[in-house]
């Protein structure tokens, strides 16, 4: 590497920090429902192929967080608790994708306090994926509403051949 090719000074980044960048897991400590022994679990930040799956399950919480997205006073902690808790069993389906470790029912077996603490490094890890998909509803809503599917209307050009009086030859 060139001396020209360098960041800025002060701006320089370490290989953890741009793996950090890349990948920006977390790891959480809970208590074990089953052991009572601590135990770290990995979150992991949703990877394409997880995502695909994730978007199918996810789809009822995103039309949710989108319906409070669309009052900007409504947006709060307690109103998207609700409706995680109004999707529960999604909302640990999901959490289980991200923490490949363990199933959604040893995560709903957990204590309150722990629980919390993987909900919260599971917004930390994924909320990009939910909220790309939620502005993605809210703006496909918005498009359907001002009636026009594609956000640019054009009319249709007639296709060749469509005037009475197109003839391709003297004998027709």
């Amino acid at each position: 590497m060139t001396a020209d090719a360098r960041p800025p000074a002060g701006e320089e980044t370490s290989p953890a920090a741009e793996l950090e960048a890349l990948f920006p897991d977390r790891d959480v400590t809970v208590r074990d429902p089953d052991t009572g022994e601590d135990v770290t679990l990995t979150v992991r930040e949703f990877r394409f192929l997880d995502g695909l799956r994730a978007q199918v399950l996810a789809r009822p919480i995103v039309e949710a967080l989108a319906g409070i997205a669309e009052d900007p006073a409504a947006i709060d902690a307690p109103a998207v608790a609700d409706v995680l808790g109004q999707h529960a069993e999604l909302y640990l389906q999901l959490i289980a994708l991200a923490i490949k470790a363990r199933d959604p029912d040893w995560f709903a077996r957990l204590r309150d306090v722990d629980g919390d603490a993987v909900s919260m490094a599971m917004w930390e890890v994924n909320s990009g994926f939910f909220m790309r998909r939620v502005i993605s509803l809210l703006v496909a809503r918005k498009r359907k509403a001002a009636g026009s599917p594609s956000g640019a209307s054009s009319t249709p050009s007639s296709g060749p051949g469509t005037a009475a009086d197109t003839t391709t030859s003297p004998d027709a």
